[in-house]
């Protein structure tokens, strides 16, 4: 069933044709099936580091895109999610299984464990003063009241960079396989549709982007779409 055109009978419509679907075993309404602690623990055992990455930089591309069209506190929520990614995926690089749990600064600590160059970019004051100014976005764009006191923030127009930096640094300790697809080589399993069909939208990502400033090559080129990358 398609809405050709939405009102609010045909949504109604389409509601009630969902609703017919629970239940049918077909993939526009599948169930949730919760996964007991041995069976989860053993898909993280089998879970290679890059898998991390692929959520990471899907992510990463949710952030950016975000940011360059104004939805900056969402945006800061996504790229927390990036960070904590990445920093599960150098945990389990490591053969160690990452836990559930969200705090970049506890994850941090994980990492340092395994790293014994105190010159290595996990020991850095530039990742901590990172994880400082994202940290507040974890809760503020999803709930009208938190845990924590609110105070004024501002997000500045160069911000994102912060994210692009973080990215290229932990690319740079965790490289992926050759043959996995790469959103800083212009492509991702999880981003055809938007590549395809909001060419603008999804070469807004690149604008600015130091991990392609001075890797151009890397950019995905559309002749629709006349944009400035540099």
């Amino acid at each position: 069933m398609k809405i050709n055109i939405p009102t609010v009978e045909s949504i109604e419509e389409y509601i009630i044709f969902l609703n017919e679907s629970i239940g049918q075993g077909v993939s526009n309404m599948p169930p949730t099936d919760l996964l007991d602690p041995l069976s989860i623990k053993s898909n993280l055992e089998q879970l290679h580091y890059s898998e991390f990455i692929l959520f990471a930089d899907y992510h990463y591309f949710v952030s950016r895109t975000l940011f360059m069209n104004f939805v900056r506190d969402y945006s800061f929520f996504s790229g927390y999610q990036c960070m904590e990614n990445y920093l599960k995926a150098y945990i389990k690089s490591k053969n160690c299984i990452p836990s559930f749990e969200h705090p970049l600064n506890k994850l941090l600590k994980i990492c340092r464990e395994f790293e014994k160059r105190d010159d290595a970019f996990i020991f850095s004051k530039e990742i901590e003063t990172i994880f400082y100014k994202f940290d507040p976005y974890y809760m503020v764009p999803r709930y009208p009241i938190t845990s924590e006191r609110w105070v004024s923030r501002t997000i500045d127009p160069f911000d994102i960079n912060l994210l692009d930096y973080f990215v290229l640094r932990f690319r740079e300790i965790l490289p992926l396989p050759q043959n996995q697809m790469d959103l800083l080589k212009g492509d991702h399993i999880f981003l055809t549709l938007c590549k395809k069909y909001a060419p603008n939208f999804y070469l807004s990502f690149f604008n600015g982007n130091i991990n392609f400033t001075s890797l151009s090559n890397n950019i995905p080129q559309d002749e629709s779409v006349s944009r400035s990358f540099h």
